[in-house]
Formats: C-alpha cells, structure tokens, sequence
C-alpha cells in the first residue's frame, strides 16, 4: 500500500485495538486475530490475547486457530448473500446448481 492509503487504513482503525481488547474482555475470550481485506489485498492485520485460555504465547496475525463448525457459519452466510443477489434459490433442490451433488445415502439425494 501507498502512504497516504496507509494512513488513511491508520486513521480509520483508530480506537479498533481498543475495542477488540474490551470484547474480547466482555465475551471472556483469551485471544483473537482480526484481518481486513480489501480489493483482495490485506490492510489491517493483527494478533490480540493469548493463544490459549491457561496462558501461553502471543496471538500474532499469523497465529492458526482450530475453527471447527464455523464453515457451517460461513457457508450459510455466503448462500444467504446468494439468494438475496438472486442467483439462488432455498426451495430449489441442490442438483440444480451442483448436478454432481450426491449424498452417501443415495435414498438421501434429492
């Protein structure tokens, strides 16, 4: 990034670390990283807390976390921004986007 576009990130953030650190303290969570991403380029990245609950190292902006069920989350969410944009449909059986869906249980697959 260009200075002024980095002190324009800067300027913005301002008062960010702030408030992850007061969540964080409010939701009782030990350590988080947070990465903003722009036009696919990463502006804004960085590690908060402690990697574990009993202590232990840093959280860095490189820090890996387990994220288990989230995807689920995630999936939802990127489908839910599809139907509103109307490029899907929840009643419409899956196949219809994906023909080679199949579930394990073949009886299963609609």
């Amino acid at each position: 990034m260009q200075g002024s576009a980095v002190s324009d990130v800067s300027t913005r953030l301002e008062g960010f670390s702030d408030f992850a650190r007061a969540t964080m303290a409010a939701w009782k969570v030990p350590g988080l990283a947070v990465a903003a991403v722009k036009d696919g380029a990463v502006i804004f990245s960085q590690g908060f807390g402690l990697r574990d609950v009993n202590g232990g190292p840093e959280v860095t902006s490189q820090t890996l976390f387990a994220i288990g069920s989230c995807t689920k989350a995630f999936t939802a969410m990127g489908l839910a921004i599809l139907a509103d944009e109307g490029k899907l449909d929840w009643d419409t059986p899956v196949r219809t986007y994906l023909p080679a869906f199949r579930m394990h249980d073949h009886g299963a697959t609609p």
